[in-house]
């Protein structure tokens, strides 16, 4: 009878949860699983729910009950990192990483342990890793070490791979991705990788979807060879390692699982990887990390398993994406008689952190307004507006959330913002570049790894520091300043962008630096 009433109340919460009811769906698979222990369906399913609702402490306390007696090699790889979207404070995500290290040295002393399809069992929340502002190489090397355990052929070696990189003045790069077309990632690779083409390398493009648009198919024109891999890794690491590639390239490991397992492979003698995703592979097969001393802090060779390679500039050929005629504020929706403070960033990159900023800001200036961009999910902006309303009091009623734009409406808008804000932890990218290209201004606050220190980079290169801040009260300050009278500083912006907009330098640079000249660099075997 139990298992009868388990079931039926499981039923209902798939129900609630295909209607997008979220809370009542959980409260019944919580039900369920009350009503029959043994049945361990409706506690999968809680946990999943409790992982993406940002309840770090509930997911914990239901694997630690489940998982004591009940073995999901799968599921509780895929259950291991509760890290939070959007969490209430600091303390959840420093419980979520300890609970990850727990669990992933846990499965990875396991007898038997075994994975058939790693790329389909990627911890849920290590996408989230890099957003916190501090190194993540502990847990990128634990989860390697774990998948690797969990499915010994990962470690795929091709024959020509093992012999060494030898330098050539022509060589073969392989570029393994399937976000450049669409995506943030293209934005700020393909321009590159069309730089190296004129530098003479020879680009050969392995792709993992159909995905394209205006840039990657001129690239793919540009290309010696262009391959789009079976979603099979066996296969996929077979069409790669016959291109006998001296090189090969991921311009991010981490947002895609199967590129993330093919990384894991020996397909070429020398790999290297690049900031798409702000973090290191963590995988000992995994070379150089292509990086820039603009950005990277002291100390920071530890941040990575890779040798960290600084180019003398920043690691992208930045396309200026001017615009000529932006839409009017009211187009946009926003009010003409405020200043506006524009945090165009995805909401899971706003750190707890940043909150007393914002505060700070809206307490300053009467007529300030934060302007943010709503995520994908719609319970992401109600839980960060609940954890804000902590902080902001009544002044909540000055965030405005607007929804997910389209391409020229969003330049339009980082365009028309008295101040761009740099979350803190974690700084814009392409975004930085976009607002820099039409003369916006943007205050930042350098975090502890690269990834909070990239628009440092690109101001650094424009030889306009002194939006830099020092601390959380000057970068109040010099948000407040800068909104109040950006005409000289936008000035300034608009008089240097040649230093920074349509420069070859860094394929130049990654040309020598790597390519001809790859010393000191950790071979196959060292």
């Amino acid at each position: 009878m139990s298992f009868e009433i388990s079931r039926q109340l499981y039923d209902h919460g798939l129900d609630l949860l295909k209607q997008g009811r979220t809370e009542l769906a959980l409260a019944r698979f919580l039900d369920s699983h009350l009503a029959a222990p043994a049945n361990a369906a409706p506690a999968l399913r809680a946990i999943d729910l409790t992982i993406e609702l940002d309840r770090p402490k509930d997911a914990i306390a239901l694997s630690r009950d489940l998982f004591s007696r009940y073995r999901d090699d799968g599921m509780e790889t895929i259950l291991s990192c509760p890290l939070p979207a959007i969490p209430a404070c600091a303390d959840d995500v420093d419980l979520a990483l300890d609970f990850f290290a727990e669990r992933m040295a846990e499965l990875t002393d396991r007898p038997g342990f075994r994975l058939d399809h790693p790329h389909l069992c990627l911890p849920r929340g290590q996408f989230l890793l890099p957003y916190h502002d501090r190194p993540v190489r502990r847990w990128r090397e634990a989860q390697a070490a774990m998948l690797q355990k969990a499915h010994p052929e990962l470690g795929f070696a091709a024959s020509h791979a093992q012999k060494g990189f030898i330098a050539n003045p022509s060589p073969k790069l392989g570029v393994v991705s399937g976000l450049l077309a669409k995506h943030t990632v293209g934005m700020i690779t393909v321009p590159l990788l069309q730089g190296l083409i004129k530098q003479g390398i020879g680009l050969h493009l392995f792709l993992t979807n159909d995905q394209e648009d205006g840039p990657l198919a001129a690239l793919k024109r540009e290309a010696a060879s262009v391959t789009h891999l079976p979603y099979d890794l066996a296969k996929a690491r077979d069409e790669i390692a016959k291109a006998k590639l001296d090189v090969l390239l991921y311009p991010e490991i981490g947002m895609e699982p199967f590129v993330y397992a093919l990384a894991f492979a020996r397909m070429a003698p020398l790999q290297l990887m690049m900031w798409g995703h702000p973090m290191t592979s963590g995988l000992a097969s995994i070379d150089g990390f292509i990086s820039s001393h603009l950005i990277e802090p002291e100390g920071a060779d530890a941040h990575y398993t890779e040798t960290l390679l600084r180019l003398p500039v920043m690691p992208v050929c930045v396309t200026d994406h001017y615009l000529q005629n932006p839409p009017a504020r009211s187009d946009l929706g926003l009010p003409e008689d405020m200043r506006l403070y524009v945090c165009p960033q995805s909401l899971f990159k706003l750190s707890p952190a940043f909150d007393a900023a914002l505060a700070g800001i809206l307490k300053g200036d009467p007529r300030g307004e934060i302007v943010l961009i709503g995520g994908q999910k719609p319970d992401w902006e109600c839980r960060l507006k609940a954890r804000l309303s902590h902080r902001l009091g009544e002044n909540l009623n000055r965030v405005r959330i607007l929804p997910r734009l389209e391409r020229i409406p969003f330049i339009g808008l980082l365009a028309t913002a008295d101040v761009l804000l740099d979350p803190f932890g974690f700084s814009g990218g392409n975004t930085s570049a976009e607002a820099l290209a039409n003369g916006t201004p943007i205050v930042t606050l350098p975090g502890k790894t690269m990834a909070g220190r990239v628009t440092l980079g690109f101001l650094k290169t424009l030889e306009i520091e002194d939006t830099v801040a020092k601390d959380e009260a000057d970068y109040i300050r010099q948000a407040l300043s800068i909104a109040q009278n950006s005409a000289n500083i936008r000035a300034r912006i608009m008089k240097a962008k040649t230093r920074l907009f349509g420069s070859q330098e860094a394929a130049r640079h990654m040309a020598e630096f790597i390519f001809r000249q790859p010393d000191g660099l950790k071979r196959p075997g060292k």
